[in-house]
């Protein structure tokens, strides 16, 4: 039985021996620009210290987000491939290590252990969506 609500849970209904498999609801809007723009003025209002906000500074947490923004256009809102790719690990009798969701995910699981580290650290790089460039505040004035 597998049930979508919006809490984590994997409760065991042992005396039963039944298993019940609680998968989390992800909103589709997740990723747009007024969610991930509320998101960042969260997480800096709730920082706890004024040495926090100095260490990493208002510049590079707005720059992670203005890049999580700008990239959020390349992934798919339909969640369909995910929500089927947990489904079928929790009904399989042998599930598989690994369930690449979307197109291209397959080609790279593969292709990923013949590469040099190098190569695939740079294609993972490329592929993200994490800014490069930027670093904490305090390792700016270094």
């Amino acid at each position: 039985m597998i049930i979508d609500v919006h809490v984590e849970v994997l409760v065991e209904l042992n005396p039963l021996c039944l298993h019940m498999y609680c998968i989390p609801y992800f909103p589709q809007d997740n990723m747009k620009e007024y969610n991930i723009t509320r998101r960042r003025e969260e997480i800096w209002s709730t920082l706890e210290s004024e040495e926090i906000k100095e260490t990493y500074g208002r510049h590079y947490l707005d720059s992670i987000y203005n890049s999580i923004i700008k990239g959020s256009s390349r992934y798919p809102s339909d969640l369909t491939p995910v929500t089927r790719a947990i489904r079928s690990g929790l009904l399989s009798k042998r599930p598989r290590e690994r369930y690449p969701c979307g197109s291209g995910a397959e080609f790279l699981l593969t292709l990923y252990p013949l590469l040099p580290v190098w190569v695939a650290d740079s294609l993972s790089a490329s592929i993200g969506i994490m800014p490069r460039d930027i670093c904490p505040a305090a390792l700016e004035q270094q």
